[in-house]
């Protein structure tokens, strides 16, 4: 066993030797023929899928530290070069400073990552949309602006990060290094996935997470996509969950937005290769992002986050944009008749909800969202088996992290930080385990009449990480959310939905409840919030799950 390990390392070499890095095209435009070059080169077999500490990741490196010196990109603060090392990985990053004095120290941030999952014995992940398409578009960014005449009044970033596919590491292990200043990043665009149909029935579509602060600059992106004759589809970060590098930056007072062509057939899967996808409509893509990156790298201000306006149907409508799809191209998915029926009625709910939505609360538009997304997903067990294995715990995971985005993240953070503070001997694994817990305040407890009955809830989140590595052998890092709940008579989920839209509804006061006595009739009660805190102590009433 130990020679076949040790002739595959020396296969790999030889494979990782035989890799040549093409030459720059210079050009002012971003252009299908350049994407398509990048993609290819990062797809290519001998790169055996670009796993974070691969030997292959030394050739994308290069690569990419290559062209960053092409564009005149510096390192970041008191890095020595732009390859960032963080012991699991290495990120690569850039910075081209800002025109303007007095807003050269206000950085927009825009990223990529460009890892993969690698390759097994017999085959390998080419990850060709996932994420080499990002990362290219990154490159051609880089390259326009870099090379512009006039140069963005704010600095820019450009971040090609590491690990995202062990966890969002490379990115989260950026924003705990010493020279990181979380106050001078002004905005963030992060790019995952581009140049695909979104479920195989979107063409010519862009997905746009994070805007639904910013209804102006929302408006702007929109405009951006119609003269690209993209449609562009916005959804709600707590819809979508944490699904990218973004969400180590997100913020309360900045947009944080991401960009991507939604998910596909042959996500995370050998089947992933550069013929697959559509250049033009990634140079499209990458269009949108140029002008979103240029309006906040030029805007004398940057737009100050609002809620949501409640009454506004554009996710909403994005939804019932994608259904339509679907119910078009019903081929696609094999729907059984139960299936065909399940969608109608999701599309019939979505097309109410967005009739509704001027007399909406944003606690009613999030709950019609969540559940026809709840129920679309499975829908896909024939097109899209792998997909539909992961959708309860992309469900799961969307809900710890809706009742808290910033909490959730700056948990994760910690755990990400404890990870990266351990130090492997050369042979032997270091092994480690870190916890912390979420409890929300009093908007955290809840009281609600619900069809299933009374519920009466706290919620505790409890975010653990177990690691395994050493500098030469496994690396690993698993992660484990626990959460504890006192209920009466109520699904977890439910519980879990109304902690999180009643603090995004924000509405005070009083509630109304049904309480099963024993009694054959219901005694209907309205309280106060604070009183229905108060009845979780009854020990008659409630019990732990």
């Amino acid at each position: 066993m130990k020679l076949i390990r040790c002739l595959s390392v020396i296969l790999l070499i030889c494979l990782s030797g035989c890799v040549t890095l093409p030459p720059e095209r210079v050009s002012d435009a971003i252009e299908a023929s350049e994407l398509e070059g990048h993609v290819r080169f990062l797809s290519q077999p001998a790169l055996r899928g670009r796993k974070a500490g691969s030997l292959q990741s030394q050739t994308v490196r290069r690569y990419l530290t290559e062209r960053f010196a092409q564009y005149g990109l510096v390192p970041w603060g008191k890095a020595e070069g732009c390859e960032q090392d963080f012991r699991i990985g290495k990120n690569i990053i850039g910075v081209l400073p800002g025109s303007d004095p007095n807003l050269v120290d206000e950085i927009i941030l825009v990223s990529a990552h460009y890892d993969h999952l690698g390759a097994k014995i017999f085959t390998y992940y080419p990850g060709a949309c996932d994420n080499a398409s990002g990362v290219s578009a990154l490159l051609e960014l880089a390259e326009r602006i870099s090379r512009a005449a006039r140069k963005p009044r704010r600095s820019i970033c450009f971040a090609a990060f590491d690990a995202e596919e062990l966890g969002c590491l490379g990115s989260f292990a950026f924003t705990c290094r010493d020279d990181y200043d979380d106050s001078k990043i002004t905005a963030v665009i992060n790019m995952d996935l581009l140049g695909r149909d979104f479920l195989e029935v979107m063409d010519n579509s862009l997905l746009v997470v994070g805007a639904e602060r910013y209804p102006a600059l929302q408006n702007r992106i929109e405009q951006y996509g119609c003269r690209e004759n993209l449609t562009v589809l916005p959804f709600g970060s707590e819809l979508v969950g944490p699904v990218g590098d973004h969400i180590a930056f997100l913020s309360s007072h900045r947009p944080v937005l991401f960009f991507s062509c939604g998910l596909y057939r042959d996500y995370h899967q050998p089947t992933d290769t550069a013929d697959k996808l559509n250049y033009p409509q990634m140079a499209k893509q990458a269009a949108v992002v140029y002008d979103t990156l240029i309006h906040l790298a030029d805007a004398d201000t940057i737009e100050t986050a609002s809620e949501p306006d409640p009454a506004d149907p554009r996710t909403l409508q994005s939804l019932e944009t994608v259904l339509a799809a679907i119910d078009q191209k019903r081929e696609v998915f094999k729907f059984d008749p139960n299936d065909l029926q399940t969608l109608h009625a999701v599309q019939e709910k979505v097309t109410r909800a967005v009739e509704k939505a001027p007399t909406s609360t944003a606690a009613q538009k999030i709950r019609t969202e969540r559940q026809a997304m709840e129920k679309l997903f499975p829908l896909l067990k024939n097109a899209f088996p792998e997909i539909a294995e992961e959708t309860e715990m992309f469900i799961q995971v969307s809900r710890w992290f809706s009742l808290d985005p910033l909490a959730f993240t700056e948990a994760y953070r910690q755990i990400v930080r404890q990870a990266l503070s351990q130090k492997p001997g050369l042979f032997k694994k270091a092994v480690f385990s870190y916890q912390m817990q979420l409890e929300p305040g009093d908007d955290g407890w809840a009281a609600a009449r619900e069809p299933n009955g009374l519920f009466l809830a706290s919620l505790k989140i409890s975010m653990e990480a177990r690691g395994t590595y050493a500098i030469l052998g496994e690396k690993s890092l698993a992660f484990n959310f626990q959460g504890q709940f006192d209920i009466c008579r109520g699904r977890r989920e439910e519980v879990m939905d109304y902690c999180f839209l009643k603090m995004i509804d924000n509405r005070q006061g009083t509630v109304t409840y049904s309480i099963q006595t024993d009694e054959p009739e219901k005694e209907v009660q309205t309280i106060s919030l604070a009183q229905a805190v108060k009845r979780i102590e009854d020990p008659n009433l409630c019990r732990n799950h």
